[in-house]
């Protein structure tokens, strides 16, 4: 049976609640089966239901549309050109801004051959072609959602052998409409691709007919056009009630104009930039999220221009955001226009990215200005200002840790856009966070604000220093609520989160200690991997054990200094941090970041308790014993001394506490046991020991991460 790993509460995206599909339902035979072709391998055994995220839902086929050829573009400027006709009641057409015209031909697939036209390109094909650079100019209608968008491209062919074609996606409501490769016009076919990537469940394929060799670059110049305007096709057709499909797939432009903020996730969502991405199908696990956050890191490096140009009616709005990133809406159109009630205008706004980062590029336009809150804390755009109360109230109680762990105050402010849609799904990115807003007790607010703000105070470029961090101190704020049994209940909560990390890991990491762990494949690194359920719930984890091997002190200094410094990658973050502690932690971050050996499994091998001679002798640790004072040493007459002996079958070495009790006393110490190894310990108390606990559950492991075992032979 193929795993789901489930993600914390504020993750790039949320889930609406599961919907479980029988196999015999329409639908799932007739076309997952049938359609795809995926169904029997994915979906569990003959006869059971199938359950699935409705977040990954797919859609019925649709039909392809014949694109007429396109002339040859005249030399000179390129101007942008509209492709829509207007309605006969429609408003005067707009200014005149600068154009984009289509070139080169084009020839799309009927609709009963576009499967077996896809089917005709290989997934290797898809995965080979690297997209180094874009530069969009994009046109688009606010009111409408209609958008034209040419799109200059560079491409390369990662893979070891030349390619005869170049695969390309967008959106099902958006179409191809010319092509030029290397400066030439190329012929091109396009046809549908059904995929989960989209929220129409599919995409619009086009196959340039031009050879790339191996590890060659090649530029491309791409018209297309359609409507960005929500679509919940993918989750109404597996049956998804109307409201929760809304929910979840969101996206889109055109809606009312009363509407505060309008806009489009990226791969997963909305394929509204080209990608080269092999299809994602229902039942396939975390496929999704994985390919998601594959094509995140596969782009990490790629340069991304975005010219937007924004046709709207009535006042111009306030500012669009690009991967989080905040640019104002400057006005392209004359000042003598706005005499008309309602009159069509143009603003634009430019965003350029030297390096896109581990993002998904998402798009959104704010139509109020925001209103910020009295200690600059939160920018919130909604139409809604009695809401902004709520959350200037939960961040206030999420500030004190803040400041206490990263510093005296946030580098930026928090941005809120407000979506509208009840119950929506969250969207974050960096400091940016899309969810719908409500009048709330500040309290339940909290902790989520714990995670967005702490993207304001620190966002480092790699994932899991950024996620990991974030999810960390969320922890952190459910430990202060906690009071004395705070850290307990904070492990308590994360309990699922690392179940699923554990099966993540128990996937390809071998735990027999017969086999050699250089034999066994291993995960990406951390600072590689692509799964949230490695930067998120890993990384977390991560800083629960160095806030112990470093020290708490020293761990908030470094984090205070991380946060400001030139550079900030693990390497930095690991130097940084055995200067301000003064410990040596190249062995942890050699097997828990550099690469991942997997998970520790630890089991307790032997417990030998014995009696020492009479003598004063001091036994560190807490509690008392008969008559003996509370505090850190007891000074007694005789005692015990106990050899716990642990093994570890897991391929990462650990260092965990080790707690040895004895009646109301008890006494810890830490223990590093290698990878495939095993450690002793010998500890001292004060009269016999009762029960003996290996790791605290700060330590994930393959299972249980916390071992506890009576010491039931009493020595006379």
């Amino acid at each position: 049976m193929k795993k789901l790993y489930p993600t914390l509460a504020l993750c790039t995206t949320l889930l609406i609640p599961q919907l479980s599909v029988s196999q015999s339902a329409p639908f799932f035979r007739g076309t997952i089966a049938k359609g795809w072709g995926r169904a029997e391998r994915t979906n569990g055994s003959q006869g059971k239901a199938a359950t699935f995220p409705l977040m990954a839902a797919l859609t019925y086929p649709q039909d392809s549309q014949t694109t007429q050829p396109a002339p040859e573009p005249p030399k000179g400027t390129v101007v942008f050109q509209r492709h829509d006709e207007a309605a006969p009641d429609a408003p005067a057409p707009p200014p005149v801004a600068p154009e984009l015209k289509p070139h080169g031909v084009s020839s799309s697939v009927p609709a009963e051959e576009s499967q077996t036209a896809a089917e005709k390109i290989p997934d290797a094909d898809r995965q080979a072609i690297a997209i180094t650079a874009y530069n969009l100019d994009m046109h688009l209608n606010l009111t409408t959602g209609a958008t034209t968008t040419r799109a200059r491209l560079t491409v390369r062919n990662d893979a070891t052998s030349a390619l005869t074609h170049i695969p390309l996606q967008i959106s099902s409501s958006l179409k191809w409409q010319s092509a030029r490769a290397g400066n030439k016009a190329a012929d091109f076919e396009q046809h549908p691709l059904f995929t989960a990537a989209d929220h129409t469940g599919t995409a619009t394929e086009i196959v340039l007919n031009t050879p790339l060799a191996a590890g060659a670059s090649i530029d491309l110049d791409l018209f297309y056009e359609g409507a960005l305007t929500p679509s919940t096709e993918r989750l109404e057709q597996i049956g998804a009630p109307a409201p929760q499909a809304a929910a979840s797939d969101w996206d889109g432009f055109g809606l009312p104009s009363e509407t505060a903020v309008q806009g489009v996730r990226g791969m997963g969502n909305v394929l509204w930039y080209p990608v080269a991405q092999p299809p994602v199908f229902l039942g396939e696990g975390n496929n999704l999220f994985a390919a998601v956050g594959q094509s995140r890191l596969r782009q990490q490096e790629a340069t991304f221009r975005l010219r937007l140009t924004l046709e709207f009616s009535g006042s111009i709005p306030d500012a669009a955001f690009f991967c989080g990133q905040r640019q104002p809406l400057v006005s392209l159109t004359p000042q003598e226009t706005t005499a008309d009630p309602a009159p069509t205008a143009l603003a634009t706004a430019t965003w350029d990215f030297a390096r896109l980062g581990f993002r998904t590029p998402s798009l959104f336009v704010a139509v109020p200005s925001p209103t910020e809150s009295p200690d600059h804390l939160l920018q919130v755009v909604t139409n809604h200002v009695d809401t902004v109360s709520s959350y200037t109230a939960a961040a206030k109680l999420a500030q004190p840790l803040l400041s206490a762990w990263l510093g005296a105050s946030p580098l930026e402010e928090l941005t809120l856009l407000d979506l509208g849609t009840p119950n929506a799904s969250p969207f974050e990115e960096g400091s940016t966070l899309a969810l719908p807003l409500h009048i709330t007790d500040a309290a339940r607010l909290a902790p989520s604000m714990v995670h967005a703000l702490t993207h304001a105070w620190s966002n480092s470029p790699e994932p899991w220093l950024s996620e990991g961090l974030a999810t960390f101190m969320g922890q952190l704020y459910l430990e202060r609520l906690g009071g004395p049994t705070g850290r307990e209940t904070a492990l308590a909560a994360g309990e699922p989160e690392l179940r699923a990390l554990a099966l993540y890991e128990s996937s390809t990491v071998a735990t027999d200690a017969a086999v050699s762990t250089s034999a066994m494949p291993e995960h990406p690194a951390l600072t590689a991997c692509p799964d949230p359920i490695c930067y998120r719930t890993k990384g977390a984890a991560i800083f629960q054990m160095l806030r112990t091997l470093a020290g708490e002190d020293a761990l908030k200094q470094t984090l205070q200094a991380f946060r400001i410094a030139k550079n900030q990658d693990s390497a930095s973050f690991e130097a940084l941090l055995e200067k301000t502690s003064g410990k040596d932690l190249g062995w942890f971050f050699d097997d828990w970041v550099n690469h991942d050996r997997g998970l520790p499994d630890l089991t307790i091998v032997n417990i030998a308790p014995r009696s020492i001679a009479p003598s004063t002798s001091t036994a560190n640790g807490h509690g008392t014993l008969e008559s003996t004072p509370t505090g850190q040493q007891v000074r007694t007459e005789g005692g015990w001394i106990t050899a716990i002996a642990v093994s570890n079958d897991g391929g990462a070495t650990t260092d965990v506490p080790v707690t040895l009790r004895t009646g109301t006393f008890t006494t810890t110490e830490r223990l590093r046991i290698p990878a495939h190894g095993r450690a002793t310990v010998r500890m001292l108390t004060p009269a016999q020991p009762d029960e003996v606990t290996v790791n605290d559950g700060t330590t994930p492991e393959l299972r249980s991460s916390t071992h506890t075992r009576s010491i039931t032979e009493r020595q006379p």
